[in-house]
């Protein structure tokens, strides 16, 4: 994770130091305006899969005998990709709602909708149960067991209340920043979470919050 604040940092002081990083920078929302879901897809691929492996290699933290870490990050990739689309839309719909100012009242309503309200219902469900349904075998009822009364309390409660803390700050300083820096900065952000979403999910067995099939 400190690569991954590190490559943040180096971001923020090359973008209000060095001219050329805040000239490709302000090309980014032309390019995501025209690829359209693609482009918040390869992100979340990107940030969600292939980065935080990156930064476990570059750290040496992989360890030797996990033989599966590729195939491994490569589903957390294809999670990452489903998420951050919805986490698109969703976006699209919050600028309807309440607007695209800065203002703390603003940040303030479309934070707590994303957090209190899709987060706890919607996102952490989805990425805990898709985990779930992976180490389940790929059964149907592990994936929705996320969204059971004892799935959520013993599956979900534990890393949605990580996730209040880690992405409300993160949202309120990310919304704080330029425009052409925000969408950059909430991929490495995305990228930060992924690794603590596998760590705070790691070996934890599902058959005692699904039904046998």
């Amino acid at each position: 994770m400190l690569v991954v604040w590190a490559l943040a940092g180096a971001l923020a002081y090359c973008y209000y130091k060095v001219p050329s990083v805040t000239a490709a920078l302000e090309e980014v929302r032309p390019v995501r305006d025209r690829a359209g879901f693609l482009f918040p897809a390869l992100v979340g691929f990107f940030a969600g899969g292939v980065l935080p492996e990156l930064c476990r290699l570059v750290t040496r933290s992989i360890p030797k005998a996990d033989r599966a870490w590729a195939a491994n990050s490569a589903y957390r990739g294809l999670v990452w990709v489903f998420l951050a689309v919805m986490v698109d839309v969703f976006y699209r719909y919050q600028a309807q709602w309440f607007g695209t100012a800065i203002d703390l009242g603003t940040l303030a309503k479309k934070t707590t909708v994303d957090m209190f309200v899709f987060a706890p219902t919607v996102f952490v469900p989805y990425t805990v149960g898709m985990m779930l349904w992976r180490d389940a075998r790929f059964r149907p009822r592990a994936f929705f067991s996320a969204w059971t009364p004892k799935g959520w309390a013993e599956k979900v409660l534990p890393t949605y209340v990580p996730n209040i803390c880690f992405w409300i700050p993160t949202l309120f300083a990310v919304y704080a920043m330029p425009t052409d820096l925000q969408y950059p900065m909430s991929a490495l952000a995305t990228a930060c979470w992924s690794l603590l979403f596998a760590f705070i999910n790691a070996h934890k067995p599902v058959e005692d919050v699904i039904q046998p099939e």
